[in-house]
């Protein structure tokens, strides 16, 4: 049994842009499906969300055996701390630079992918390469084509829909238009409305909301931002 500590769990998970994160636990969620009761899939038992864990109200990590009755409590406890620890790996296999510079979906659709390789560098789904390259079609066809074909084609449907989270073609029209705000811009400043993240156009006063890459996030509470 291991003991879940806090301090590790938010040391680990710091860089983390919060809107990846939770973009990633829904995903998992819809994906994964909640079972109260164990099921061997693959090489373990499983229970909760897809996991061979589960964690109790007092951050202990417990293996899923035979007899074990996961709580959606503890589900979605293990849910936080796997999605953060997957997260956290994929951003070191492809680069904490090149991690952040992907919008949060996509970097919630690599997770996704993540938690069902195990790793999405060499020995698990190998597109870490492609992530960090910032072909994001390329990405995306990969995961379609490549990786949708394995055991059968059983996860087809999941990885489809992670290469049009990657896609991302009407999600962040504004980010891709006009590119991040990671440095400061004469026109567009980074901005807030009714707790939305987005920016607004200097010239015509219009806000649009996105969602905002780590280093716009950092950006923003550096200059008094909240």
């Amino acid at each position: 049994m291991k003991t879940f500590s806090r301090f590790l769990f938010e040391s680990s998970s710091h860089f983390l842009n919060e809107s990846s994160v939770e973009y990633a636990k829904d995903l998992l969620k819809k994906k994964e499906g909640f079972s109260n009761t164990p099921y061997w899939d693959v090489n373990a038992l499983r229970a909760g969300y897809g996991s061979d864990t589960y964690t109790d109200k007092d951050g202990k990590v417990h293996k899923v055996t035979s007899s074990t009755r996961v709580s959606r409590d503890d589900a979605e406890r293990d849910l936080e701390r796997r999605t953060r620890e997957f997260m956290s790996n994929a951003r070191r296999e492809v680069g904490d630079k090149e991690w952040d510079r992907l919008h949060p979906r996509a970097q919630a659709a690599l997770t996704s992918t993540a938690y069902n390789y195990g790793s999405i560098g060499k020995g698990g789904a190998n597109v870490a390469d492609l992530a960090r390259s910032g072909n994001l079609e390329n990405l995306a066809k990969d995961i379609e084509t490549r990786l949708a074909a394995h055991d059968k084609g059983i996860n087809a449907s999941r990885r489809r829909q992670e290469a049009e989270l990657i896609r991302n073609t009407n999600y962040d029209q504004t980010l891709s238009t006009k590119g991040s705000l990671d440095s400061p811009s004469s026109t567009r400043v980074l901005a807030k409305l009714k707790g939305e993240t987005g920016e607004l156009d200097k010239s015509t006063g219009q806000f649009s909301k996105r969602d905002w890459s780590n280093t716009e996030g950092e950006r923003y509470k550096t200059y008094g931002g909240k």
